[in-house]
């Protein structure tokens, strides 16, 4: 189910707060490089918030105190880092998601077979409402090759599979 894209609250959730904080806060070519500044009202560093002057706001959160994620009411969530986030921080929000036709989004990089390999695996089931996508660093364009040649030759092969290929292993 796609939601449409509407005035209301959202939110970027990170494994810890401070990461959060680390990645798209303090880090320049992040959040206010990709955020143009004439959308801006106004941002509160302390509580790491942005408000838009369409009424929307976007909170940046960390997920290492789950139960600190109940009571509001976002309509759109991104579980950044997901495969290192606690599954009970989705179990707690998806009640809220659910109930106000919101939408999520889980990225992160293969670690493991965890909960964030099953919600993978889901979207490519072809289940209504979860699609997945994979993105290796060979077929970004981001990387150069050459820099991905480097990688492979100082990371265990299995090591450089996960991190730069996206491969889900044990």
């Amino acid at each position: 189910r796609q939601s449409q894209l509407r005035v209301g609250v959202y939110w970027h959730i990170f494994p810890t707060y401070g990461e959060a904080k680390d990645a798209v806060w303090r880090d320049p070519g992040m959040l206010f490089n990709i955020v143009p500044e004439e959308l801006i009202e106004r941002t509160n560093e302390s509580e790491l918030v942005l408000y838009f002057k369409n009424g929307s706001i976007l909170q940046l959160k960390g997920a290492d105190d789950p139960d600190a994620l109940r009571g509001p009411n976002p309509v759109g969530i991104v579980f950044d880092e997901a495969e290192k986030i606690k599954k009970e921080a989705w179990e707690i929000v998806e009640p809220i998601i659910r109930a106000n036709g919101g939408w999520v989004w889980f990225v992160g990089t293969p670690m493991g077979k965890n909960w964030f390999y099953d919600f993978y695996n889901r979207g490519l089931e072809g289940h209504k409402e979860w699609g997945s996508w994979l993105l290796k660093a060979s077929e970004s364009g981001i990387i150069p090759p050459d820099q991905l040649m480097e990688s492979r030759k100082t990371q265990p092969q299995d090591k450089y599979n996960q991190e730069w290929e996206c491969e889900f292993l044990e």
